[in-house]
């Protein structure tokens, strides 16, 4: 029976089980657990020491890659509330969402709102913790906290906020590892935005199981879809 709470537990798990396997991949980067656990801490203990509390929330721009994925899973780590935006919004949409959150930090390619901090999510890989990291001397974040916050389209009305917990998630993630019976080595590739649920839980269900998850921008650059299957037998 799996008494973890959250998927950034499993992650740091899987740390230490199987470091060495492929966690998180796009097509520029490949990051094994122990990597990626290593950035995520990291860059984790960055934003305590900005200033970022427990139930902060955090708007980040989809980038679609390994890195939006580590700023996601700090963000939870560090006890904040992730918030993801789609590429490319509209300001007046950036604007809306930063405060109807209260948002204390936007991470993205370039800074949208005057007045709230600003992250450039190319500098994400600068974050990676270095000495070791005692797993088991972390709080980590409880079953009923706020993990994240995802926004509605807004088509019909004034987008929405669906607040989900670690539990949730955790939740979403079983679904999918044994709805789908996916199994152990199993790698996949994920081109559905990751600024909505259906590429959330695709990846938290490959994180619950130990599995690797690889991230295209969409299917419309074929070749680079194909070669992404073939350099990570997907």
């Amino acid at each position: 029976m799996n008494t973890y709470k959250s998927i950034v537990e499993c992650i740091a798990r899987h740390s230490i089980n199987q470091p060495d396997k492929l966690c998180l991949a796009d097509s520029k980067k490949a990051m094994t657990y122990a990597e990626i656990w290593s950035n995520i801490y990291g860059l984790a203990q960055h934003f305590t020491e900005t200033g970022i509390k427990k139930g902060d929330c955090i708007v980040i721009e989809c980038t679609q890659n390994v890195d939006y994925m580590i700023c996601e899973f700090a963000i939870q780590l560090s006890g904040a509330v992730f918030v993801p935006l789609e590429k490319n919004a509209a300001v007046s949409r950036v604007e809306e969402i930063t405060s109807d959150v209260e948002c204390k930090l936007y991470i993205g390619r370039k800074p949208i709102v005057d007045n709230i901090p600003f992250m450039d999510i190319k500098t994400v890989s600068e974050y990676s913790y270095t000495a070791s990291i005692d797993i088991n001397s972390i709080n980590f974040p409880a079953a009923d906290d706020t993990a994240e916050i995802l926004f509605s389209t807004g088509t019909t009305g004034k987008s929405k906020g669906i607040e989900l917990s670690h539990m949730n998630d955790f939740a979403l993630a079983e679904n999918v590892k044994y709805g789908t019976k996916m199994k152990e080595n199993n790698v996949e590739l994920i081109p559905m935005p990751l600024s909505h649920s259906h590429g959330l839980r695709r990846t938290y269900g490959n994180m619950l199981n130990g599995s690797s998850a690889v991230f295209s921008n969409g299917v419309t650059l074929l070749k680079q879809v194909f070669d992404l299957m073939d350099k990570y037998n997907v």
